[in-house]
């Protein structure tokens, strides 16, 4: 008998210990933390050819914190499926 874990959105690998896999994009991965202030820029195409799902973890040093502030996001709001989107999993259940 085969035994399958099915991950949460944003992981992967046979125990859901990996960042999922961006496919053949080159987006995604993990970010280092700093004790500096970071800026980054993470612009995506939702429709068409270029369209792509990035996944970014963050991950805080032990007894550490990270901050997140954004700037801005645009999409299109909408229920169910999503795209332009950005989710935050911000506690140990990382379910939807």
């Amino acid at each position: 008998m085969t035994i399958a874990c099915r991950c949460p959105t944003g992981f992967g690998g046979e125990f859901c210990q990996l960042i999922e896999s961006s496919g053949a994009m080159k987006c995604g991965g993990l970010i280092p933390t700093s004790p500096k202030l970071t800026r980054m820029r993470i612009r995506l195409t939702a429709t068409g050819p270029g369209r792509r799902k990035c996944v970014y973890h963050i991950r805080a040093p032990p007894n550490r914190r990270v901050m997140i502030g954004l700037q801005s996001v645009s999409g299109v709001c909408q229920e169910g499926c999503y795209t332009s989107a950005v989710e935050m999993k911000m506690n140990g259940d990382f379910r939807p």
